[in-house]
């Protein structure tokens, strides 16, 4: 988004077009589709979710962590890690701050928030009606 705003290359390995290639451009990559965090980011948000989720509550890291897929070997003993926010504690401003966000993403071209399309097609069919196609109603 800020890269489209600023008409800069947003750096490679960020973003597909629309057909699946990788792109720099912020217009395509709006048009097409995110790829998940990678390299160093990507390692350190990992890193940091093994630490709260292992390490921090007393669970085995994924290494030492047997499957939960088959029957072989202990109990695979990991950890669980929650974090409860408490929005009202902040200082009046994140239900605001949230709306704006959300707002500012839902006016780029192309982009919407997760729930969205659901949420249009729901909209679409109470407005004008269920489409069925004519060989389901000649048969």
């Amino acid at each position: 988004m800020h890269a489209k705003k600023v008409n800069t290359k947003i750096p490679e390995g960020w973003a597909l077009d629309s057909s699946g290639k990788p792109t720099t451009d912020p217009d395509q990559a709006l048009k097409g589709s995110m790829l998940p965090i990678g390299e160093a980011k990507g390692s350190a948000l990992a890193l940091m979710v093994e630490i709260l989720a292992a390490t921090f509550s007393g669970g085995r890291p994924s290494n030492e962590a047997s499957s939960f897929l088959d029957p072989d070997g202990d109990p695979p003993g990991v950890g669980q890690f929650l974090m409860f926010i408490d929005p009202g504690k902040d200082n009046g401003s994140f239900y605001n701050r949230l709306e704006k966000l959300l707002i500012n993403i839902e006016e780029i071209d192309g982009v919407r928030l997760p729930g969205n399309r659901r949420k249009n097609e729901i909209q679409k069919s109470k407005d004008l009606g269920l489409l069925v196609p004519s060989n389901f109603i000649d048969s």
